[in-house]
């Protein structure tokens, strides 16, 4: 989890000002390392964590955001509103 936050904080929503797509592309490879950590510990603290406090701000992210299907991985993590 740890790698997940440096991947989604540092390298990805600090890189959105100065380039926006790669921003977002580090943002979806720190959700794919949560949601190997989601495999390996469905009910984690530091998941539930994560998601309830980050799903609004990762539907604002990519809300607006043309996500090109390389970029479209499907990511099955339990976010609800």
């Amino acid at each position: 989890m740890r790698q997940a936050y440096y991947q989604y904080h540092r390298l990805g929503l600090d890189n959105m000002y100065s380039n926006a797509t790669e921003g977002r592309s580090n943002i979806l490879n720190a959700l794919a390392i949560i949601e190997n950590c989601v495999k390996d510990n469905p009910s984690g603290l530091a998941i539930d964590l994560f998601i309830n406090t980050k799903s609004e701000e990762l539907m604002g992210l990519f809300n607006n955001a043309k996500v090109s299907p390389s970029e479209n991985r499907g990511s099955k993590l339990p976010i609800s509103n």
